[in-house]
């Protein structure tokens, strides 16, 4: 199942889950990010971190299509082993043999799961009239509650407030109201998969999983709030205006902002033409959908 051509969507402005988080969070920190394309230089190792977990799993649903449970794992840790050689600085909970330990204990933990996996990795759009929805969903299954996606979570904070994660939750909403839309079947259905790590495996909790559902009333809930949203990221664009949220430059939990140093630096950025950055970061634009756009040409889809 692949969800659509994208190559042939209109140009439009887009939205992800992403960017649109940055935005909810912070419009000056969306600003930044997403209009000016500033980022950090150095990849955070949980970006890093996770990817290395959402490929190494794909790779076994792939792998397991066509060989043993045994040897998908092991194609699975090939994967995972390969990425984490990309984070450069020492992370007690985030280095290979963390990784390697957690996803094998995911893929045994959930080795006899009933639920067929109809595809994973599926990068998808949306026409929602003014703007695209552009998402990339870890996985869509077919279990005995119908269809539904799956959305793994590598993190570091457990307890019982992950439980309060499944609803609301605007990342599972967008992706089934996309999924169904692309799809045409009713995807009301969805799970977290979430992997506690820990540097001590002693301390570290056994992999997880949170199930929740929605109406079909709620994903058209969820079209108006993303919606709405969009129409306050296009006013802060006609006025050339974002506003900052200082709370989320320094909050108590959590860490700092990365931009409050551009923001000290610039606290009326948006007629500077040439911005001098410090050298922890540089220009790189956020582009999931035109990533989407190549990999569909890629796949003989354009």
């Amino acid at each position: 199942m692949r969800f659509l051509k994208i190559a042939e969507l209109p140009d439009k402005d887009w939205l992800d889950y992403t960017s649109l988080s940055t935005y909810t969070t912070c419009p000056r920190k969306y600003w930044w990010k997403c209009i000016r394309n500033v980022q950090e230089a150095n990849i955070h190792p949980a970006l890093t971190n996770g990817k290395a977990y959402h490929e190494g799993i794909a790779t076994y649903h792939e792998c397991k299509k066509t060989m043993s449970h045994k040897d998908a794992v092991r194609q699975a840790l090939i994967v995972v082993a390969e990425r984490m050689t990309e984070i450069k600085v020492e992370d007690p909970a985030r280095n290979t043999s963390v990784a390697i330990e957690t996803v094998n204990d995911y893929l045994e933990r959930w080795k006899d799961d009933q639920a067929e996996i109809i595809d994973v990795e599926l990068g998808g759009a949306v026409d929602l009239g003014d703007f695209v929805y552009v998402g990339l969903i870890d996985a869509i299954v077919n279990s005995a509650f119908g269809y539904g996606i799956r959305e793994t979570k590598t993190t570091t904070v457990v307890g019982e407030r992950w439980q309060l994660r499944g609803k609301p939750n605007m990342q599972l909403e967008g992706y089934m109201f996309m999924a169904s839309v692309l799809t045409g079947i009713k995807v009301l259905t969805g799970w977290l998969d979430v992997i506690p790590v820990h540097a001590d495996s002693s301390k570290r909790k056994p992999p997880f999983r949170i199930m929740t559902q929605r109406s079909e009333g709620e994903l058209a809930n969820w079209h108006k709030e993303v919606s709405h949203w969009y129409r306050k990221i296009k006013m802060d664009k006609e006025l050339n205006f974002f506003p900052k949220d200082t709370d989320q430059c320094t909050p108590l939990r959590s860490s700092d902002c990365p931009y409050t140093t551009l923001c000290r630096l610039y606290p009326d950025p948006f007629d500077i033409e040439t911005l001098e950055l410090p050298a922890e970061f540089s220009i790189k634009p956020w582009l999931p959908l035109e990533s989407l756009r190549k990999e569909d040409s890629t796949n003989g889809n354009s």
